[in-house]
Formats: C-alpha cells, sequence, structure tokens
C-alpha cells in the first residue's frame, strides 16, 4: 500500500481526493524540537478522520540542543488525545554536533521516553545514508524502521516502509513525499529492483493500450490504470493489485494472446478490445471512462 506524509509545507486540502487517488494513508507532522507545533496539524487530522483514511503521526527531532524527554513531551501533548493504529514515529535526519554514540543513545532516550507515555514503541524514520553514517543500527535494530532512499531498488536495512520519492502529485494535497508499506506493515526487505510493478505496468499498458511509465513504482497514474482494468474485469475498483486483480488480468493477456495467433495485427487487436470504450489518464493520475 501507499503512505504520504506531509506538514504545513503541504497540508490536506480535499482527503476524499486523497483517499479516492488510492492512498492508504497519510502520516502527519505533529511536531518539532522541545517546543515548535506544526500549525496544520490538527486540521489534517480532522479532515483525514472525518475521511474514514488511516493517518499517524511524527515528530521531527533536534537533538543538537534539546534533551530527549523534553521533545518527547512536546510530542505527546499534541497526539495524546488522538486516536490513531499507528506508533509515533520518530524523524532523525539533521546534521548536529552529536556524535554516533551520543546520538543513538538520543534517539533511544526519546523511544523510551515515549514508551513510558504512550506505551508503544517509536518507529524511527531516516535516510540510508545517515543511518551509516550517524547511527549505530546494531542498538536500534530492534526497532523498525521507516527508510527514505529514492533510488530504484528498495533499501536492504530491514523496515516496514519505505519511502523513494519526495515528488509525488497526490490529489487532494499536491506534492509530497510516499512510501510503500505492506499492507499489515510487516518487516520489509529489498535490494532487489521491483521488477514485478514494472511488469505488472507493461502487461497494463499491453491489455489496455496505455502508455504508463514503466518505471517500478506505483504511482498515482498506475493505480489509476489498475482502477481501469478493475472496473473493465468487473471488479471492485480500488487500485489495489491483489490476487483477482492478478487472476483477471493474466486471463485477459491469455486472450490477447489467443487473438494475437489469428490474423489480426496489433494495433486491430487493441481496436477490437477497446472499441466500445474511450480511456483517458491524466498527468495528476485521475482519470475518465466513456
Amino acid at each position: 500500500m501507499k503512505i504520504i506524509d506531509i506538514s504545513n509545507h503541504n497540508p490536506v486540502q480535499d482527503a476524499t481526493k486523497v483517499k479516492n487517488a488510492g492512498y492508504a494513508g497519510v502520516i502527519c507532522k505533529a511536531t518539532e524540537g522541545k517546543t515548535y507545533i506544526d500549525p496544520t496539524f490538527q486540521t489534517n487530522v480532522a479532515k483525514l478522520s472525518q475521511a474514514g483514511m488511516l493517518f499517524g503521526t511524527y515528530h521531527f527531532a533536534r537533538p543538537d540542543n534539546n534533551q530527549p524527554e523534553d521533545e518527547a513531551t512536546n510530542y505527546y501533548r499534541q497526539i495524546a488525545s488522538i486516536s490513531t493504529k499507528l506508533p509515533p514515529i520518530l524523524d532523525i535526519e539533521v546534521n548536529c554536533n552529536l556524535g554516533k554514540d551520543a546520538l543513538t543513545n538520543w534517539i533511544l532516550r526519546f523511544i523510551a521516553a515515549m514508551k513510558k507515555l504512550t506505551g508503544k514503541d517509536c518507529i524511527i524514520y531516516t535516510y540510508t545514508s545517515y543511518l551509516n553514517s550517524k547511527l549505530d543500527y546494531s542498538k536500534l535494530q530492534n526497532y523498525n524502521f521507516w527508510i527514505a532512499d529514492y533510488g530504484s531498488k528498495e533499501p536492504t536495512i530491514p523496515h516496514i516502509m519505505w519511502q523513494y520519492t519526495d515528488k509525488e502529485n497526490v490529489p487532494g494535497i499536491g506534492i509530497c513525499d510516499c512510501s510503500i508499506a505492506n499492507d499489515d506493515l510487516s518487516i520489509r526487505k529489498g535490494g532487489e529492483s521491483v521488477d514485478w510493478i514494472k511488469q505488472l505496468q507493461q502487461e497494463l499498458n499491453q491489455v489496455l493500450g496505455l502508455n504508463l511509465a514503466v518505471d517500478g513504482i506505483i504511482g498515482p497514474a498506475t493505480t489509476s490504470a489498475i482502477k481501469l482494468f478493475q472496473t473493465k474485469a468487473g471488479l471492485t475498483a480500488d487500485g489495489v493489485y491483489g490476487p483477482a486483480t492478478a487472476d483477471a488480468l493474466a486471463k485477459a493477456l491469455q486472450n490477447l494472446n489467443k487473438l494475437a495467433q489469428n490474423t489480426q495485427t496489433a494495433p486491430q487487436i487493441k481496436k477490437t478490445l477497446l472499441k466500445t470504450l474511450t480511456i483517458k489518464i491524466y498527468s495528476d493520475g485521475t482519470y475518465e471512462i466513456n
């Protein structure tokens, strides 16, 4: 599933549009340092809750000048009255004067403080390069990680979410970060190209006559194409590539291959399949069926 994260720089405008575009959840910035409160936090949470969307919260750490317990208190005060299925999240990414051991211990103290306040362990958000150079992973490996890495391969560090871009164009919000996670937020182990997504994009192009970018990323356009195929196949158009959709797509490809064995050319096959259907997919991932 796809989860986006936001702050006052890109607040929620229309949560229903976000939900209808196929995004499973939104993680909202709550606080920063020991005093800052995101001015859009409460409004963002209210809009997402009203739309029935999964949402979570995060705290942006400023470890240079603050005690972790003070920052945890600031964070907790803002989220104490909010009900969410996701645990608290610590965003640690700024350069600071603390060495690797001191910074790692700062994180452990923050997590311990939040555990005392909420009863839950924090998810740790950071970049692959930051984790490798600034932190002692051996002391943190028992916690769940949310890793930011904008390459074409998923990080090899075990993680529950992979933030793969900071340029996702989300209806109802605009440009923001986007991550991939398993539906149950179970541990992912990357390191390999997302070839199955590229294959899916190629198959959708073949069956529907589209021109999706074969980039291995399930963005809004690919999600819209999945919904489009599901609609045509008589399935629930939820944008999720599950077993039923995979089975229907495999059958559609089989039928396409059978047609290809006849005397029709490839353009004629596409015309036969799509002669009663006009499809328009726009740059923001929305589509029309006429």
